[in-house]
């Protein structure tokens, strides 16, 4: 909008030339807590407990770069293909974390912590009813499952049901598998049942995911950061354990990993056990049961001092996931005789949160059946914790339950 008078046009020209141009309105505003910028075309503002879409919009890529640039200039740092991940402090005090091409998409992606000019009072805390700030969300649903379901496919509805669940509920689900099982496919199906009002963070080697697929260009909140090899004019690498870190700085709801192969699944873990939620990540892994000496593998690769405890790892596996998920390629034969192979689930499990024996403690609750020939649902019921979750969102298990 065109401003209202000669003073307001001054200041805007002023924060256009020595600030953060249209930014510094939103981080001005009251109760905004961040302000991510994801590309030229969209800005986010989260406050009241919920992302708010800002009318601000940049003319193209090097324009919010120069902005940004510009911003943490005191700093001596400057963001640029050489350096595509940096943190600093803009003036003001905020904390801002910048991630461009080609380790962003779109690019450039920031994200702007604010920093509060006053701490709260006790007064605050009393006198002020939180619920009026609240941001609402729509009323979660989950579709008829049965009316598309057809034998042989890889989930059932029942199966399929629990997982939407699942994801509705913000679990962390780790997926295991072989090569070549569909692991990231699987991963991306997942990632689409996230509530659109949440904020996606995918890291990968190679961008293969595409979580929010839409038709207007814009990303929806959903951006993707992935790694670079270094080269051979001296451009350091950036590896999946850097974006990690990095995506922790972007106020992320749902944070995904395209496949832990290395060292960064330890930052992972990290963020996943002090709460962060919607986590999603594949290994590569026969079974779950194989998820302990697999993650310890990979500790090796992170600049750990101490030795790791199969104890250790057991309980961080435990205490960052509530659903693992099994995929495999299996030979079957059809009824006319045919014989080939096929990707199916082969099972799937509920950690419960505690260690039994040096693994994470868990439950199978769909095993597939040779003789059914299908995801079949165990005899068991959630652990109250899970059911807990599933009941803060709406749901129980019992509704899966019910369609024995």
């Amino acid at each position: 909008p065109l401003p209202t008078s000669t003073e307001e046009a001054v200041r805007r020209i002023g924060a256009e030339i020595l600030g953060m141009g249209q930014v510094e309105d939103l981080l001005g505003m009251p109760g905004v807590e961040d302000v991510v910028i994801n590309g030229p075309k969209e800005v986010y503002v989260y406050r009241g407990g919920g992302w708010e879409r800002a009318p601000v919009e940049f003319e193209d890529e090097e324009h919010v770069l120069r902005m940004l640039n510009r911003a943490i200039a005191p700093t001596g740092r400057q963001v640029s293909p050489l350096e595509p991940v940096v943190d600093a402090i803009v003036p003001g005090g905020h904390r801002i974390n910048v991630v461009m091409r080609p380790c962003a998409e779109p690019s450039p992606c920031a994200a702007i912590r604010v920093r509060r000019r006053s701490g709260f009072s006790m007064e605050d805390l009393l006198g002020k009813d939180v619920r009026q700030a609240m941001v609402p969300r729509p009323r979660l649903h989950v579709p008829d499952y049965t009316r598309v379901a057809i034998p042989g496919a890889m989930l059932t509805a029942q199966a399929a049901r629990f997982l939407h669940y699942a994801v509705l509920a913000g679990m962390n689900v780790v997926v295991v598998g072989a090569t070549g099982v569909g692991k990231t496919a699987f991963l991306g199906v997942l990632g689409r049942l996230i509530p659109e009002w949440l904020r996606i963070l995918v890291i990968e080697d190679t961008r293969e995911l595409n979580m929010r697929p839409g038709d207007d260009g814009l990303p929806h909140n959903c951006v993707y950061f992935t790694t670079r090899l270094g080269g051979l004019e001296g451009t350091p690498p950036v590896t999946q354990a850097d974006l990690v870190r990095a995506a922790l700085r972007q106020r992320p709801d749902a944070l995904t990993l395209g496949e832990a192969r290395g060292g960064e699944v330890l930052d992972l873990l990290k963020a996943l056990c002090t709460g962060h939620r919607n986590g999603l990540t594949s290994v590569h892994a026969e079974s779950v049961s194989e998820l302990v000496p697999r993650l310890k593998m990979m500790f090796q690769e992170a600049d750990v001092r101490t030795e790791i405890r199969d104890d250790t790892v057991a309980e961080w596996i435990a205490r960052a996931f509530h659903v693992g998920v099994a995929l495999e390629m299996a030979t079957v034969t059809t009824h006319d005789g045919r014989q080939g192979k096929v990707r199916r689930v082969s099972e799937i499990v509920e950690f419960s949160g505690s260690v039994e024996g040096g693994q994470p403690s868990r439950q199978t609750l769909f095993r597939y059946d040779e003789r059914e020939g299908r995801l079949v649902r165990r005899s068991v019921y959630l652990t109250p914790a899970r059911e807990q979750m599933l009941a803060a969102v709406g749901f129980s298990y019992q509704d899966v339950i019910a369609m024995d």
